[in-house]
């Protein structure tokens, strides 16, 4: 067998290629770049594998301008609400300081309006007045023109609770077709503990005052009402029921007075003083008449 031929060495060497210095280029502009990349695209000496990696490259720095342009918007986005806050902290401020300056005494509950804050075109009314007296007293109040009170209305006593609300709301549909009432009422609901001797008063609330004012306009035609004995008043205030009851006990007192005069008798009778005979006795009793028949006029 022959042995096998190695080949020789050549004797050229070769030299290793210079490094080449870098270049710092001036600022290129993105016009150019896309120039200097299409011309790289459309190279054709260029190896496909350098191509590829380009392609790759491009997209990273695609995908970072991406991010770099969401990153600037939520920059924006941050400042702004940034601001929002601190405009909402100096609102803060301003609250709390019209809270420690606040009016509590009743004399001057109507001028806590004007010494509320104000915030743009708008008033901001302070913190935790929605459950002053004076507030609640303007609910009621608002809730009084629109309310009368009815008795003499029969009460159901079932124990079942809806019929006895059912009961309450056919009785005032009966009254308001009789008086002619074109409304449906807020609310309907009796006042007081249960009596098993006499109906409690029924409470009746209107949209509005207008038909309040027309039930009591109306209310002299329940003369006529199939069931008698039914009347209809305003909702008054306490004050102002106990002052027309005074009234009304004064009025009671006084016509009993009239119809039935007494005549004051002294208490102390001297044996020696003699009576008065008949004719003196019926002067007396007319002049007493006529005194109380000119008084009540």
């Amino acid at each position: 067998m022959t042995d096998p031929v190695t080949p020789l060495v050549s004797h050229v060497i070769q030299d290793r290629p210079t490094k080449r210095s870098r270049v710092c280029s001036p600022g290129i502009n993105a016009e150019s770049f896309d120039l200097a990349l299409d011309l790289l695209n459309n190279d054709d000496q260029l190896p496909v594998y350098l191509k590829t990696v380009l392609g790759h490259v491009m997209e990273r720095i695609f995908s970072m301008e991406l991010l770099i342009k969401k990153n600037n918007e939520l920059e924006e986005q941050l400042k702004a609400e940034i601001e929002e806050k601190n405009k909402l902290k100096d609102e803060i401020e301003v609250l709390k300081n019209a809270l420690s300056k606040r009016v509590t005494s009743p004399s001057q509950v109507g001028m806590t309006a004007l010494a509320s804050p104000k915030l743009g075109n708008t008033v901001v009314a302070p913190l935790g007045s929605s459950n002053t007296p004076s507030s609640t007293c303007c609910c009621e109040e608002k809730e009084r023109v629109r309310s009368v009170v009815v008795s003499g209305i029969s009460e159901c006593r079932d124990i079942n609770v809806i019929s006895r609300m059912n009961h309450d709301h056919d009785c005032v549909r009966k009254l308001f077709h009789f008086l002619n009432i074109e409304c449906n009422p807020v609310s309907i609901y009796r006042m007081g503990k249960p009596n098993p001797k006499f109906p409690r008063l029924l409470k009746i609330v209107f949209p509005s005052s207008y038909f309040r004012n027309d039930i009591l306009r109306k209310a002299p035609r329940l003369k006529t009402f199939p069931t008698s004995g039914v009347y209809i008043r305003p909702s008054l205030p306490k004050e102002e029921r106990d002052r027309l009851r005074a009234l009304r006990l004064a009025k009671y007192k006084r016509s009993e007075q009239i119809s039935n005069p007494v005549q004051n008798v002294p208490h102390d009778v001297n044996s020696s003083s003699s009576l008065p005979n008949s004719s003196d006795a019926a002067i007396t009793s007319v002049s007493s008449k006529q005194s109380i028949v000119s008084e009540n006029r």
